[in-house]
């Protein structure tokens, strides 16, 4: 197997991991009724979140090719 596949997955799993952690933040933010922290680290995983979509585009193309 091309070694990018596994480097690509483990990238993902990584990403995924963190945005887990921001959502369960998150979480903790709306629960104490802090809804502008809580939107502002919903803005913030923005980034997580695209290059996500990245990686597993990437990865899509990868095992296509």
């Amino acid at each position: 197997m091309d070694p990018r596949v596994n480097q690509l997955i483990n990238e993902i799993v990584r990403i995924a991991d963190q945005l887990k952690h921001d959502a369960q933040e998150t979480a903790g933010y709306v629960q104490r009724g802090d809804k502008a922290t809580a939107l502002r680290n919903t803005n913030d995983s923005r980034d997580e979140v695209q290059d996500l979509v990245r990686k597993w585009q990437e990865l899509t193309n990868l095992l296509n090719s």
